[in-house]
């Protein structure tokens, strides 16, 4: 049975590896941003929202009545606004957010592992 010691070093390289893959991905992304730049002179953002669609499976299809559209929207709301706001983020950022995140739990584990290794 593994000691604690053993589990935070094995938790520590995981850390490592996935903060590292989490920046190669977005490494990735921005090397496909700046080829498509050079080649069209257009900057793609990649928002949050198009990486969504691309997880969903092709949308079931919805029969309505044919009728005025105003009745059948909801009126906007402060949520739905941050929602798309949220939603139009380039999905560089949350990547680089959880890399981040990952390096600071590194650290800390390596404190903790500094802690136990001196007792």
């Amino acid at each position: 049975m593994p000691t604690f010691l053993q589990t935070v070093k094995v938790a520590k390289s995981i850390a490592l590896l996935s903060a590292a893959w989490t920046l190669l991905c977005a490494g990735l992304i921005v090397g496909r941003q700046a080829i498509s730049w050079i080649s069209t002179g257009v900057w793609d953002k990649y928002p949050l929202a198009s990486v969504i669609k691309m997880l969903k499976a092709e949308p079931p299809a919805i029969y309505v009545t044919a009728s005025s559209e105003e009745g059948l929207k909801p009126a906007p709301t402060i949520i739905h606004a941050i929602a798309d706001w949220l939603l139009d983020i380039p999905v560089v950022f949350p990547l680089l957010l959880a890399a981040a995140l990952l390096a600071v739990f590194h650290r800390w584990l390596g404190t903790v592992e500094n802690d136990m290794a001196r007792k």
